[in-house]
């Protein structure tokens, strides 16, 4: 090894150790480690559980971090001083050999344990004495730091989560209790969530890490599973408003047609007979049923009920639907009779001025039919079929007759 590359690793060395140094303070001066290990006159923490299982060791390997990283500094503050000794123009093989053996020999001798008696001989030694080289002792020191720090954040982690999510679990427990007992009859879970953060709450301060997981696993999937619930429900009464308020106003269309149907189907009893009678509107028991059956839905919902709404307003739609047809088909079927009277009474109009154009308004046959079928089109009720026969009869036969036919008719 050249001196400048020991320079360099004596310098590298130092700037490690001046790092190590640093997050060692850091996280010694951090308000949770301090909590944790009751240091720097902040009162300790009574640990249990899982936090105790967790915390403990890893507050255990702190202590002996310090020891490690004063023995580390010590090697290293030794193998710069033989550095310093050395001529940059005679050397020192000797103490080259030295601060090679320091810095990459089994030079740090680790913190002695006492061996139990039940596991000594009588010639085993009283303590076990480990060596190790500088750089196993730092992937040592990174580890114990890497574990004591995760366990210290994540302690942190779990009381600054735990303050800030149970009084807002609390709160949405308080909202879903105020759904109503059929509500919370569905999710019995609701009753063990509130018992677990009891728990939690009293527990949070010496086991926090237990708590957390008991939280996590107890309590935050069931209030998931209520607020996805809650939203279920929530979307669910929008849509019956919607639903109601679009059945209201289909009911008030539905009687609007019934009238119309009703008065149509009266206007051609009076006006018209058909061979076939017409489809005849719904009663008004018919209407009446649906009207108090809407009532029931709205009324059911108002006192809470929710899925059987859903349900009965499906069943209410599909019956008002089948009820629009009816009254459509019977109003439909009641007013084409009414105005095919109307139209033949024009049809027939029209025929009898061609008639007359033509010099044929006397010819008997169509004097004869003409009479029939207009005493027919102008009383009540009109047959409208044997109406209709006659007017095409008419125009069959103005349509045969020939000049001579007219003429003959005319003399």
């Amino acid at each position: 090894m050249t001196l400048d590359e020991l320079d360099n690793e004596i310098a590298l060395w130092k700037k490690s150790l001046g790092a190590a140094a640093q997050n060692l303070m850091d996280l010694h001066s951090l308000p949770t480690y301090q909590r944790l290990a009751g240091s720097n006159g902040v009162t300790k923490a009574d640990l249990k559980g899982v936090t105790a299982k967790r915390v403990y060791p890893a507050l255990a390997s702190m202590g002996t971090l310090f020891q490690n990283f004063d023995d580390l500094q010590s090697i290293v503050d030794r193998a710069a001083v033989l550095r310093q000794n050395i001529s940059p123009i005679f050397g020192s093989e000797q103490k080259l050999r030295e601060i090679d053996n320091l810095l990459h020999g089994k030079s740090v001798r680790l913190a002695t344990v006492p061996v139990p008696i039940g596991q000594r001989t009588l010639s085993t030694a009283v303590d076990n004495v480990e060596l190790v080289t500088p750089g196993e002792l730092m992937g040592a020191m990174a580890k114990s730091f890497t574990d004591a720090r995760d366990v210290v954040l994540a302690v942190d982690g779990a009381w600054q989560k735990l303050g800030m999510e149970l009084d807002a679990a609390m709160t949405e427990l308080a909202t879903f209790k105020a759904q109503g007992p059929q509500w919370n009859h569905n999710f019995p879970a609701l009753a063990t969530a509130e018992s677990a953060l009891e728990t939690i709450r009293d527990r949070i301060e010496n086991d926090p890490l237990g708590s957390l997981d008991e939280f996590d696993s107890s309590v935050a999937p069931v209030l998931q599973q209520a607020r996805n619930a809650l939203a279920r429900l929530k979307s669910q009464r929008e849509q019956i408003t919607r639903g109601l308020s679009s059945a209201i106003q289909l009911m008030s269309q539905l009687a609007d047609l019934h009238r119309q149907s009703l008065g149509i189907w009266q206007e051609r009893r009076l006006k018209v007979i058909c061979l076939t009678e017409p489809l005849a509107p719904q009663s008004d028991q018919t209407l009446a049923t649906l009207r108090e059956w809407l009532a029931r839905l709205q009324e059911k919902f108002r006192e809470g009920m929710v899925e059987p709404i859903l349900v009965g307003l499906e069943k209410w739609n599909k019956a008002a639907a089948e009820c629009v047809f009816q009254e459509r088909a019977s109003l439909n079927a009641n007013e084409a009779p009414v105005k095919e009277r109307q139209e033949l009474r024009g049809r027939l109009e029209a025929l009898k001025a061609k008639s007359r154009a033509r010099g044929a308004a006397e010819h008997p046959d169509l004097t004869r039919i003409a009479k029939e079928a207009t005493q027919l089109l102008f009383d009540r009720p009109t047959p409208i079929e044997k109406a209709s026969t006659l007017v095409m009869e008419y125009e069959k036969v103005l349509r045969t007759l020939t000049s001579v036919d007219i003429r003959n008719a005319n003399e």
